[in-house]
């Protein structure tokens, strides 16, 4: 019965490109949000407070980096990399909450349904469409 190799003279290769593409696709996710926050902030921040809300927002930024540099420190241990990536995790999940619960209170929704689940043949009106017949 012939054996499978578990390793190949190739497999680092494979593991450090496969390495480099995953991080930069997370490169190019990180710019889609920095882009969309800085969208964000342009349209809700009124525009003489900018600067304020900038400082604020680098608090924040500088207090949670501290956080987790501490967290880092404090589980130093190869072992207790369970705990810091489910704390990272739980931040994430956190903070989708509180998108999501800011975005259902500022438009009212979280998803057009009418675009996911009817689509735009099937007679369902965007609401674009209805304002437009609001005014004539």
């Amino acid at each position: 019965m012939p054996t499978i190799p578990m390793a190949t003279e190739n497999a680092p290769l494979a593991a450090a490109l496969l390495l480099f593409f995953c991080l930069s696709l997370s490169r190019v996710g990180l710019w889609t949000f920095d882009l969309a926050e800085t969208s964000l902030v342009q349209y809700y921040v009124p525009a003489n407070i900018r600067g304020e809300y900038s400082g604020v927002e680098a608090m924040w930024i500088n207090l949670f980096e501290f956080a987790h540099w501490t967290l880092t420190a404090v589980w130093s241990s190869q072992y207790a990399f369970v705990q810091i990536g489910t704390a990272g995790g739980a931040v994430v999940c956190l903070s989708l909450f509180a998108y999501a619960v800011w975005m259902r209170m500022e438009r009212g929704h979280l998803i057009h349904t009418e675009k996911v689940c009817c689509g735009y043949g099937s007679g369902a009106q965007s609401r674009v469409e209805e304002e437009d017949e609001d005014y004539e």
